[in-house]
């Protein structure tokens, strides 16, 4: 087809997802056909976290599991706080809206299945089977991957199990396969527990973190996430207080030293010891 047969028109923009610009389109004469030209990921982005509409189908970003794993290991390095938010929520803005809650949970040492009652050697069993030499295994596919493991029940499912779990470390690097490992025994030791993660949810959605906070406890990390990335404060406002549903447990606020923890509270101050991660008492 010659370049005479098309005409530029900069009038209409992306039928699927409303953009702040005009886009660019080609229209093929005497058939009224649009070609639209491909806008920047970003903008789309940017345009569907402000739209009811999904992603085009051919246009949907795909987040690769090597994604994930670079932040993790970039977050374990970071030296603080701060840094590590910041790579968190640099990761959360990349995300397909259908990632998101699978995402955040994987980068907070969950995995949406709940535990996964797999042992050490049937992962080290997996590992050893075969691995991808580069990375192709995306956050949704892994996801479809482990419901189907999780699914699998009855006379001979451990063969079964075992299979499945083979089929899925063989689609992953060894990089991956590392980080799946650590996830599926829950040590996936990085320094983004839930307060560093809702810090993270809170500046990628460019929200106050009380806010962010608040909606966690009602609603938990996966929708509260999802919520604060595609429809921001007023999304995040319907989460309330219900009969009969449970509350997350209140996250104590951290301090910089016991001096500026003591001028941000009121009255008389008592003090108890506490080891992280254990519980002495009922």
């Amino acid at each position: 087809m010659r370049d005479s047969d098309y005409k530029s028109n900069q009038h209409v923009s992306w039928p699927a997802v409303p953009v702040d610009s005009p886009q660019s389109y080609f229209v093929i004469r005497g058939s009224g056909v649009r070609i639209p030209q491909p806008a920047p990921i970003s903008k789309f982005h940017q345009a569907v976290k402000r739209s009811k509409h999904r992603w085009p189908h051919r246009l949907r970003p795909v987040t690769l599991l090597a994604q994930l794993v670079d932040t993790s290991n970039r977050v374990s390095a970071a030296p603080g706080r701060t840094a590590k938010v910041a790579e968190l929520a640099a990761c959360l803005r990349s995300l397909a809206p259908e990632e998101i809650e699978i995402a955040v949970l994987l980068l907070s040492g969950e995995i949406p299945q709940g535990r996964s009652g797999i042992g050490p050697s049937a992962l080290r069993a997996a590992a050893a089977a075969s691995s991808a030499h580069g990375p192709g295994l995306s956050v949704l596919e892994l996801d479809r991957r482990l419901e189907e493991i999780a699914a699998i029940r009855g006379t001979g499912s451990s063969a079964q199990r075992s299979h499945a779990l083979c089929d899925l470390f063989s689609l992953a690097t060894l990089a991956e396969q590392d980080f799946l490992m650590r996830l599926l025994l829950a040590q996936l030791r990085q320094g983004a527990l839930t307060g560093v993660m809702i810090d993270a949810i809170a500046v990628a959605a460019a929200l106050p973190v009380s806010e962010v906070r608040r909606a966690a406890m009602y609603s938990g990390l996966r929708a509260t996430a999802r919520v604060a990335l595609l429809e921001g404060i007023a999304g995040l406002r319907r989460f309330q207080l219900e009969i009969l549903s449970p509350l997350a447990p209140m996250l104590a606020q951290t301090a910089a030293d016991t001096g500026a923890a003591l001028q941000q509270l009121q009255g008389e101050v008592a003090f108890e010891w506490k080891m992280d991660g254990a519980h002495s008492g009922p």
